[in-house]
């Protein structure tokens, strides 16, 4: 097969990969640079599978993430030799996007083989490091926003978006998983035990439990906002999508007062337009100006 050919099968197949689970890529391609895309998709795919080799194959992940870092290697010498990594190398080539984001997303997931508790809202901060910001890093590199404040505003946003992602999944994470995001001081702190979580036991203790963690992440958001100051063009209205799209699953939580038993949380079809209208006024200098720091 031509060298092109297979840059172009390998792209397809990002895409196919993207599409078919863009509620987890929160990130619409309408006001993209169509040259960019692409490599948006192939930075999902490679995220959605070391993801899927940390969480999906029992007993055997450690092994497929030693494949999938030596994938990575590959890329760094310019011979990947599966699909979904050859398109990976093509966005490291053309952004010269450095080798540790791509590195911490596998370290988190053997983190995650290991450890099934955090005792303080630091050890979980150290998780979010590796498991989320990076994400944020690969967004920044292709859109070509490089600076050091660009980067630590967007760790406030990637690690809010993690916060989130454990808040929405208190249950299935602790009853398929064996995992509590929630850190242990808290817990203690608010008088809930992990007795009570196995048996799904909402009270008062709970809510104020996950209304403090809903605040405080709902925090890091609002901070993480200021990184539209430092970003031009439409690309600013992604921007605003990641962030807005994590406190509109906090307002979620919270209508259901706080009640993490009830299932999963979404956005409906209604909610994602109201938050592109929205995005697309706050990403606005003017906009920005009203309620990018003060409302939500």
């Amino acid at each position: 097969m031509k060298s092109n050919q297979l840059e172009d099968l390998a792209f397809q197949y990002c895409e196919s990969l993207a599409k078919s689970n863009y509620e987890n890529f929160f990130i619409g391609t309408l006001f993209l640079p169509r040259k960019v895309i692409k490599h948006f998709h192939s930075i999902y795919a490679y995220c959605r599978m070391i993801d899927d080799f940390g969480d999906e194959f029992s007993g055997e992940s450690n092994h497929y993430l030693d494949y999938a870092e030596e994938q990575l290697n590959l890329c760094y010498r310019g011979k990947p030799d599966s699909l979904s990594f050859h398109a990976l190398y093509k966005t490291i080539s053309e952004f010269d996007i450095p080798r540790k984001p791509f590195q911490d997303l596998i370290e988190a997931n053997r983190i995650d083989q290991n450890k099934k508790r955090y005792n303080t809202f630091s050890d979980l901060l150290n998780y979010c490091e590796k498991s989320a910001n990076p994400v944020g890093h690969l967004v920044l590199y292709v859109l070509g926003f490089t600076e050091d404040k660009c980067f630590e505003l967007s760790d406030l946003t990637c690690t809010a978006l993690q916060l989130t992602n454990f808040w929405q999944d208190v249950q299935e994470d602790y009853i398929l998983r064996n995992r509590i995001y929630i850190p242990l001081e808290d817990m203690e702190k608010f008088k809930y035990n992990e007795q009570q979580l196995w048996n799904r036991e909402y009270n008062q203790n709970l809510v104020n439990l996950m209304q403090f963690q809903i605040d405080r992440t709902s925090g890091y958001f609002s901070k993480g906002l200021k990184l539209l100051d430092y970003i031009s063009g439409k690309s600013r209205i992604e921007i605003a999508m990641f962030n807005l799209g994590g406190l509109g699953i906090l307002e979620k939580i919270k209508k259901r007062k706080y009640n993490v038993f009830l299932g999963r949380p979404k956005l409906s079809r209604k909610d994602k337009t109201r938050l592109l209208l929205k995005s697309v006024l706050i990403s606005n200098r003017l906009g920005h100006k009203l309620f990018g720091h003060t409302r939500h």
